[in-house]
């Protein structure tokens, strides 16, 4: 699970997956922006879960 939540920590614009998203969503360049460091959050919650469970188990 931390492998999984440490992968996802903000990847770079140049990313393919970022110009993905940009292309599917119709959206423009800060709005993706937004969106794609959302992973960051996403990353470091699961990170922080990943440590609270580590102590239970």
């Amino acid at each position: 699970m931390a492998i999984g939540a440490g992968s996802l920590f903000f990847s770079p614009v140049n990313d393919p997956g970022f110009w993905l998203v940009k292309s599917y969503l119709g959206a423009e360049m800060r709005g993706t922006f937004r969106t794609w460091s959302m992973e960051t959050v996403i990353s470091v919650v699961g990170l922080v879960f990943v440590l609270i469970g580590s102590r239970f188990l």
